[in-house]
């Protein structure tokens, strides 16, 4: 995770990832936030981490995004 950004009104979180060959989005939005603070996990503490996901890739504005499938579907590795 190279870069963490809140949206403004903060109930939701972009994570900025890149694999080696390419970088995209990882959103989590409020209901995955709220799974991970329950954990005690703040989403600034992946920022510079290794990570695995999982999730629903789609494509807004013509770029890929990643939508976390939930709160626990994010692990540091």
């Amino acid at each position: 995770v190279s870069d963490v950004k809140a949206s403004a009104s903060k109930s939701s979180y972009f994570l900025t990832i890149n694999d080696g060959t390419g970088q995209m989005s990882l959103i989590i939005f409020e209901s995955q936030l709220a799974q991970l603070e329950d954990n005690g996990i703040a989403v600034e503490s992946y920022k510079g981490k290794k990570v695995s996901v999982a999730g629903t890739v789609t494509e807004y504005n013509s770029q890929l995004e990643l939508i976390l499938s939930s709160g626990d579907a994010i692990k540091i590795v």
